[in-house]
């Protein structure tokens, strides 16, 4: 008799204590990871269109300039920076002028339009263009291609670790109340 009212009471206390309180914990738990996954995105924008706007204060000079070396040291500048993927300088009609990817060199660009970013999915990884107008597009534009590989790494790892700490804090948190209705 005794057993069977301790287990209604662990069954009780299961059902209005631990339950709700994991439910909530999941509930902050995603969200919390959702709004991560947000900030890091927009960490990455941020720092497309700052590369992308340095990158064509760079090339400025030796595009007036005309001068074809000071342009490779330029991109090649930008190009090494943290997950920066390529750079490319376009004149007026879209015709890649530089890159620093040599198979782009003096082909169309697929760019016809500056536009703030734009999402592209590559059979490797994917990237985000980042366009920039070289003195005020009468010069030409400057392409800065960003990996979200890294990105989307980070993303995974955070959900994998919300999942396993709600998965802990839920075994945990059955495992106590067991024992203190146990005790009592």
């Amino acid at each position: 008799m005794r057993k069977g009212k301790s287990t209604s009471f662990f069954l009780k206390i299961l059902l209005l204590v631990i339950v709700p309180l994991t439910i909530i914990m999941m509930v902050i738990s995603i969200t919390f990871a959702v709004y991560q996954m947000n900030i890091s995105f927009n960490e990455l924008i941020i720092r497309g269109e700052l590369l992308s706007k340095q990158a064509a204060r760079l090339v400025e000079t030796p595009m007036l300039k005309e001068s074809y070396f000071e342009l490779i040291d330029a991109i090649d500048m930008v190009s090494r920076e943290k997950d920066v993927i390529h750079v490319h300088v376009m004149d007026r009609n879209g015709t890649v002028i530089e890159s620093t990817n040599r198979k782009t060199r003096r082909q169309q660009s697929p760019h016809k339009k500056v536009k703030e970013f734009r999402w592209e999915e590559s059979e490797r990884e994917s990237f985000i263009h980042f366009l920039y107008p070289i003195v005020g597009g009468a010069k030409g534009y400057v392409c800065v291609e960003l990996s979200m590989e890294r990105k989307i790494n980070e993303q995974k790892r955070m959900l994998i670790i919300v999942l396993i700490s709600t998965i802990l804090f839920i075994g945990i948190s059955l495992l106590i109340s067991y024992f203190i209705l146990r005790n009592i």
